[in-house]
């Protein structure tokens, strides 16, 4: 019983020493990821100047209608456009594979080839303790690396005008996308342990996920800008990967409602719509996560016997 006790407890000082190992390297993608956010963040204060109506996280229109005839109206920049094309799609999904496959890579299978990972033994404890404490700091780096970004995200869609609404959403939307990147971390590790001596292979397998991930954000950009006229690709949200946790934010362009509407200046009124959401569904969206947490358990706890079982070069 001590045994298996020992099997799974967390090694602290091991996960320190990977941190610190690679903070340079968490850093980078950190920043990387920050920047696909910023510039959009940088529009998002541009394009929200007029009529003091500040920022939004629903896709929003503000139409200004004069007393005395005539009126325009303009789309606004939402926290939903940067989430939902950029920092929890494709180019931040990309982010984080790639940075996984270099942890991985550099934190255990570089290890585990070269005999290095024998080093790690002298700690005095298990096989499985040392894998899963190299694991959990990959995980770590996930969380240090997506935290910046978040942060900003937050604060802004606290300010933002819909917060009362949509603001849990957001949050919840956010945990969400953490999953993905754990699904992605566990397929990344579990392939790599398991043909760690084959990297052709494994270059195929993983420039195949970044391909998949790719393609379907691009396909799906063009069928929500061409409101779906091909109706072959309406069918394409179906097999991206963010649909295995049914995101709880998916608004209809083409069906708005009013937000808010006044008098400005005693010119005219301004109203404020906002496309509706016709996904939430917190069931699915709760479900969903938990089965992949499952999933994702699993392919870890396979990565793990497996790892245990591999001859370590000395």
């Amino acid at each position: 019983m001590k045994k298996y006790n020992d099997s799974f407890r967390i090694n602290k000082k091991l996960i320190k020493n990977m941190l610190y190992i690679n903070k340079n390297m968490t850093m980078f993608f950190s920043v990387l990821y920050l920047l696909t956010i910023v510039p959009l963040i940088g529009f998002l204060f541009i394009n929200n100047y007029d009529f003091d109506s500040g920022f939004f996280i629903a896709p929003t229109s503000i139409n200004y209608e004069k007393f005395t005839g005539g009126n325009f109206g303009s789309t606004k920049m939402s926290i939903y456009s940067i989430t939902h094309y950029v920092a929890y799609e494709g180019p931040g999904q990309i982010i984080f594979l790639i940075a996984n496959i270099v942890f991985v890579n550099k934190i255990i299978i570089k290890e585990l080839n070269d005999g290095q990972m024998t080093m790690w033994l002298t700690f005095k404890t298990s096989r499985k303790n040392i894998i899963l404490s190299k694991i959990l700091s990959i995980v770590i780096n996930n969380l240090i690396i997506f935290a910046p970004s978040f942060i900003i995200l937050l604060v802004f869609s606290t300010l933002s005008m819909d917060a009362s609404q949509n603001l849990g959403l957001m949050f919840y939307q956010s945990i969400q996308f953490i999953v993905i990147n754990l699904l992605l971390l566990s397929i990344i590790l579990f392939f790599s342990i398991l043909f760690n001596e084959k990297n052709t292979l494994l270059n195929i397998v993983f420039a195949l996920i970044g391909l998949y991930i790719l393609i379907g954000w691009v396909l799906n950009i063009v069928d929500e800008f061409m409101g779906g006229e091909i109706k072959l690709l309406s069918y394409v949200k179906y097999f991206q990967i963010q649909y295995l946790v049914f995101m709880v934010m998916n608004f209809d362009y083409n069906q708005t409602e009013l937000l808010k509407d006044f008098e400005w200046n005693n010119n005219g009124v301004v109203s404020i719509l906002q496309s509706k959401n016709h996904n939430i569904n917190w069931y699915l969206s709760t479900i969903f996560p938990m089965i992949l947490l499952l999933l994702i358990f699993g392919l870890i706890y396979l990565s793990i016997n497996k790892f245990n079982n591999k001859d370590i070069k000395i």
